[in-house]
């Protein structure tokens, strides 16, 4: 699976929303699982972990509904209103994408935060990936929004 950003900048339901999922095992027969791509439980760690406040959870979180140890994810709000702000950086992330494919001539505007150098540079790979980051982690900071602990979301490896 692939999340496109400019089809549909909010991730698949697969992804977001459902906890199980249906496989088929060995044998023929459906069984449910827990859904690996919903999200990573930690295992316990002798060391401390992470910095606060992602000490404190032991799953990932997407959109959490507070910073607090008893935080959960909202899909609900990682989703979205159409109108509202979320509906707002859904719309800008397709929008900024296609600017970036149909108006970017070159490499180094098309790949990196070249708006810092050019304003008239708005879209970038590198600028729209940022904007995934903020979107998916949401307000609270979920593990996507933080770059040192993005990586254990496993939206990371789909976006």
């Amino acid at each position: 699976p692939y999340w496109d950003w400019a089809a549909n900048s909010v991730p698949p339901p697969e992804v977001i929303s459902q906890t199980t999922v249906s496989i088929q095992v060995a044998d023929g027969t459906t069984q449910t699982v827990d859904n690996p791509l919903y999200q990573y439980t930690f295992q316990p760690v002798s060391d401390g972990g992470f910095d606060a406040p992602y000490n404190a959870w032991n799953t990932t979180l997407r959109c959490p509904d507070s910073s607090d140890a008893d935080a959960q994810t909202d899909p609900d709000a990682l989703v979205g209103n159409p109108t509202g702000t979320r509906g707002t950086a859904a719309a800008q992330i397709k929008h900024a994408t296609y600017v970036m494919l149909s108006q970017t001539t070159q490499w180094v505007n098309f790949s990196n935060h070249s708006r810092d150098i050019n304003p008239s540079y708005a879209s970038s790979l590198e600028s729209i990936h940022d904007q995934i980051h903020n979107y998916v982690g949401g307000e609270n900071g979920g593990h996507m929004a933080d770059p040192t602990v993005a990586g254990h979301d496993p939206i990371f490896f789909l976006h």
